[in-house]
């Protein structure tokens, strides 16, 4: 996961051509416009995953009772990233009136 923004970069950075299939979308310029939904909801997932992980190391004795509030906190933040991802990966642009 800590790897993965690098080799969508790389990725996006290695496919030279912009020309589509599914014309009249260009899927290359739709993906790098996604670019800060993507980061944001990839930060979200890391800080919920890592929020998730102080909680349950912090209250291990008792984490449905003292901890539940962060846990809750932290299910929501990685589920709220989760929806951002899933926006991210189905949202098409055209670009017909641009092209």
């Amino acid at each position: 996961m800590a790897v993965q923004p690098f080799y969508l970069e790389w990725m996006s950075a290695v496919i030279s051509t912009n020309d589509a299939i599914t014309f009249p979308h260009t899927p290359i310029i739709a993906y790098n416009e996604t670019f800060g939904l993507r980061i944001s909801a990839w930060l979200m997932s890391v800080f919920g995953i890592l929020m998730m992980g102080y909680s349950v190391w912090r209250y291990r004795n008792a984490v449905f009772t003292s901890g539940l509030r962060m846990v809750l906190a932290s299910s929501a933040i990685i589920l709220i990233a989760e929806i951002l991802n899933r926006f991210a990966f189905f949202i098409v642009k055209s670009w017909s009136s641009d092209v």
